[in-house]
């Protein structure tokens, strides 16, 4: 799955766009929000938008290991942001991520806004102080 920008670009806005309506979201769901909401999309995008959500969730064939487990499939073609209840505060890295993700508000994902890249840098900030605040190795 070729796309013109890395995966993770596009966490902000799949995460805003499957809140915005109601928690979980078709993949159309997810296009047309992001259609309405950002601006100069490349070519391939929604294959971009596909390929960040099987990257960042274990229910899919192409989740990349490692990658934090954000999303998780509810029905054929419906994605919705992992609950903070299946977080296991301070057991891995990842379960702190995903922590640090879903305590995120609304505003503060809209200013990551197709800037993934400097989202996961916040997040994994977030992470080492959770982490350093906890004595968690």
């Amino acid at each position: 799955m070729a796309t013109t920008q890395s995966s993770g670009k596009w966490l902000p806005d799949v995460i805003r766009a499957i809140q915005a309506v109601g928690g979980s979201a078709s993949l159309s769901q997810i296009y047309r929000w992001i259609e309405r909401n950002r601006t100069g999309l490349p070519d391939e995008w929604e294959a971009a938008v596909r390929a960040t959500i099987y990257h960042h969730s274990s229910d899919a064939k192409a989740y990349k290991k490692g990658n934090p487990d954000v999303f998780c499939n509810k029905d054929r073609g419906v994605w919705a942001v992992r609950d903070k209840t299946e977080v296991l505060t301070g057991k891995t890295d990842n379960d702190l991520f995903l922590q640090v993700l879903t305590s995120m508000s609304r505003e503060e994902l809209e200013s990551f806004s197709g800037r993934g890249d400097a989202l996961l840098q916040h997040i994994k900030a977030r992470v080492a102080e959770l982490k350093t605040k906890y004595k968690i190795s």
